[in-house]
């Protein structure tokens, strides 16, 4: 699993702070992606997005700033961490 993050720069409208965590003692073949949010509303959907096509594999409704997503991958892969609502890396 590879995770990147883009900073966004200070514009005019409400600044977002984006705060992810990966751990590391999780079982082989296994990930568990955990971030807080700030400046996104409760109930904001979060994608996990298979990095190659777009499809969403997984979605998260913010919760008290917080998401998080698990699964298992047999081999590395590319994911992207979308915020519903806002330009993603495809735009």
């Amino acid at each position: 699993l590879l995770l990147m993050a883009q900073k966004k720069y200070p514009s005019k409208t409400k600044t977002k702070k984006v705060v992810t965590t990966v751990a590391t003692t999780i079982p082989k073949n296994t990930f568990l992606i955990t971030g807080t949010l700030e400046g996104i509303a409760d109930g904001t959907v979060i994608n996990l997005l298979n990095g190659g096509t777009g499809t969403p594999e997984q979605s998260f409704p913010l919760k008290n700033k917080r998401f998080s997503f698990a699964g298992s991958l047999p081999t590395p892969d590319f994911k992207v961490i979308t915020v519903e609502g806002q330009n993603d890396y495809r735009k």
